[in-house]
């Protein structure tokens, strides 16, 4: 939630470029398309592969093999499709887009260091996909050239980011001339606000002064009290609008008004007495709490400052016959504030039929089960099989087959996996090659085990299945592949989990 100072740091840096000799001076900014959506993590790790060092990566286990189970993860969480989860205080996601993008920055450094004969001096400012370039040209590249040559320079950043870093730029993309008085006015004005989470922040952070600058008029710095009372003009206009049936939405300085309480000083301001007590006067039995849905979080830091409003704002959500989704999501944000403890809430929440099943599962399933999941197998079973990487890497592949419903895929792991558990547990095998270890050996063991023999004569048929399969051979005159279906998958699958049972 607060993260503003962090923007303003990076607003203060773009405003800067206003300086100096503005003849020659360039701004590209780049606004990356589904940028979260368009991340690749086969990409990323390439990257980190190539430039972390090889001590960090032995320590780390940074390896083939950790990359593909990585890239597994994450194609088994997006269902196959590129990119990275997105939610609300997202932090893994969001530090993966931070990262992803510092090797856009070393990329198109490296860009711009190709073309010293033209550049004078570059900077790459950026705020997550933010991403502005700031470039000063020579004074031997002027007039239509120059601006033809700053075209193409944006053309071969866009291309590298595509080839490279498979990202798409969209019409928010812009050059600025900065010599051209209503560009620079367009470009001060695009850094007022930035997208996260959904949030728009503008930045009223002054610029440094800083020698021979061009000024511009620049709107006056509030005072903290006089923001506070701009802030409850905003909250007595949607009260009044509302309830004189003229209401249709907050325009869009208003709504930026409202996010001015992410500032720590003037929520703490708002604490005050006279403050408070005015507070309690908009909230009051008049208000229409219907209006938080307007923009909720800055709203409500506001109302749980009054515990009187607090209480206003409780009693009306649990006023509420039906909950529709952004009932709940209010209701939601407001536990959070409130730790969960509010017990009526809560139980409002369990209750309704888009949650209900949700909290079912906390009420009623064992999340600290003895199953894993794992053939229905306890997990004292399944705890041996920990460290042992060959069977896991199996179990990975296996499940990705089925899930693309690949199950001759499927099978010819599903014996490399039960067949690296026998060889793993056989004594007898001890000094030999797993690729040695045949269905008769197989069998032996078994009977040792006591496994029953149904299930250890469709295990012994599993060895030979996975050869008339066409992924292990594509078949002649003598030998007939065909493809694995469901059923016999399904049916082979279930007898390797009762084997098991016996083994583990």
């Amino acid at each position: 939630m607060y993260f503003l100072e962090h923007y303003k740091e990076f607003a203060r840096k773009v405003k800067q470029e206003k300086s100096g000799d503005l003849k020659n001076k360039f701004v590209i900014r780049f606004d990356i398309q589904n940028y979260y959506d368009d991340i690749s993590i086969p990409v990323l790790l390439d990257c980190l592969d190539d430039s972390v060092k090889s001590s960090t990566k032995l320590e780390l286990k940074f390896d083939k093999t950790t990359k593909t189970q990585l890239i597994s993860f994450f194609n088994y969480l997006a269902k196959g499709k590129s990119g990275v989860p997105q939610a609300d205080n997202d932090i893994i996601s969001s530090f993966i887009g931070y990262l992803y993008l510092t090797f856009a920055d070393m990329m198109i450094d490296d860009e711009l260091k190709r073309d010293s004969q033209n550049v004078l001096t570059h900077k790459i400012i950026r705020y997550m996909d933010d991403v502005y370039v700031s470039v000063e040209f020579k004074e031997t590249l002027e007039g239509h050239n120059r601006d033809r040559y700053a075209e193409e320079l944006a053309f071969r950043i866009a291309e590298i980011l595509f080839i490279k870093l498979q990202l798409r730029l969209n019409v928010k993309t812009r050059l600025y001339r900065l010599d051209i008085p209503s560009e620079l006015d367009d470009l001060l004005k695009s850094v007022k606000k930035v997208s996260l989470g959904n949030e728009a922040i503008e930045s009223d952070e002054d610029d440094e002064e800083i020698p021979g600058e061009i000024s511009e008029p620049e709107e006056e710095k509030l005072d903290p009290n006089e923001i506070v009372a701009l802030l409850f003009k905003v909250l007595e206009k949607l009260k009044s609008e509302r309830l004189n049936a003229k209401f249709e939405r907050l325009d869009e300085d208003d709504l930026e008004r409202l996010k001015d309480v992410y500032d720590r000083p003037i929520e703490q301001l708002l604490k005050k007495a006279d403050n408070l007590s005015q507070l309690e006067d908009i909230f009051d039995e008049h208000f229409d709490f219907d209006l938080v849905s307007i923009n909720p979080i800055p709203i409500m830091i506001m109302i749980l400052i009054s515990e009187r409003a607090t209480r206003r704002f409780r009693e009306f959500l649990l006023s509420k016959d039906s909950l529709n989704t952004k009932d709940l999501s209010i209701i939601l944000n407001f536990l959070c504030q409130l730790d969960f403890k509010d017990k009526e809430l809560l139980e409002k929440v369990k209750t309704s039929s888009q949650m209900s099943q949700i909290f079912r599962v906390y009420d009623t399933e064992d999340l600290f089960t003895s199953e894993p999941g794992y053939y229905n197998l306890k997990d004292t079973q399944a705890m041996w099989l920990s460290d042992k990487n060959t069977v896991i890497e199996q179990i990975r592949l296996r499940i990705e087959s089925e899930q693309k419903g690949n199950y001759s895929h499927a099978l010819n792991h599903l014996l490399n996996e039960v067949q690296s558990i026998f060889f793993l547990s056989d004594s007898t095998a001890r000094g030999s090659e797993i690729t040695d270890y045949r269905a008769t050996q197989a069998q032996d063991f078994m009977n040792t085990r006591k496994v029953p023999n149904l299930v250890s004569m469709k295990i012994k048929n599993l060895f030979d299945r996975r050869n008339t399969t066409p992924v292990s051979h594509a078949g002649n005159e003598n030998k007939v592949s065909w493809a694995v279906n469901t059923d016999e998958y399904n049916d082979y699958h279930t007898n390797v989990g009762e084997c098991l049972k016996h083994i583990l």
